[in-house]
């Protein structure tokens, strides 16, 4: 009997509203669930930029400590005592050298989760220079600086180029983040008016006693 009843309720309120497609509140409510749509989606693009933001900043500052220590070892490296020694793993382990490949490690990983969250937006031109992998160039050129006694000139030169390209990365996020956040800021306020004038439709309808 309770069901009864819902149902005898259900059919009495519909019978007031006109279901042609005529009435205005019908097209409010298309309006509103394309705009409640764009919405939703700039929110994503906002939360995948935020994460994309804070992994290329830490790629920044492990690249910033490799640059760091590549300096530290340009004058502190003893090139000649390693090769006196002849053990391959003390070139990087427990040495300045195995806390750059550290920090680089720390760069290439953040990098890739900040790719992961970008390669989910719509519409941002991803450059893949910015995301190369860099432990390989690192150990091509750690070698031939070693060998060829550079100092450590072209490793240092990588490192840079990297950080250089990071840097200019999280501008261009930034500046895309704020044009992001300022076109949902006005869909925000299009899906506040567009709940303002549903409700008042709503008013305007009487049902039928």
């Amino acid at each position: 009997d309770k069901i009864d009843g819902l149902q005898m309720e259900r059919r009495h309120a519909l019978s007031s509203f006109d279901l042609s497609g005529d009435e205005p509140v019908l097209a409010i409510s298309d309006e509103f669930e394309e705009t409640e749509h764009s919405w939703n989606v700039l929110t994503e693009d906002l939360t995948n930029l935020d994460d994309a933001l804070f992994n290329v900043s830490r790629a920044k500052d492990y690249l910033t400590s490799a640059r760091n220590y590549v300096l530290h070892a340009r004058s502190h490296y003893s090139v000649q005592e390693w090769i006196d020694k002849g053990y391959l793993v003390d070139l990087l382990k427990h040495s300045t050298i195995g806390r750059i490949r550290e920090m680089l490690e720390g760069s290439e990983r953040n990098l890739k989760m900040a790719l992961s969250e970008l390669i989910c937006l719509e519409d941002y031109p991803i450059v893949a220079d910015d995301f190369k992998p860099i432990l390989r160039p690192f150990y091509r050129l750690l070698f031939d600086d070693v060998f060829h006694q550079t100092k450590f000139q072209d490793l240092l030169q990588l490192v840079e180029e990297r950080l250089d390209r990071s840097v200019r990365l999280h501008d261009q996020l930034e500046k895309a983040r704020a044009t992001v956040f300022q076109t949902q800021v006005l869909k925000e306020e299009a899906r506040e008016s567009l709940f303002h004038r549903i409700g008042d439709e709503r008013r305007k309808l009487r049902l039928t006693s």
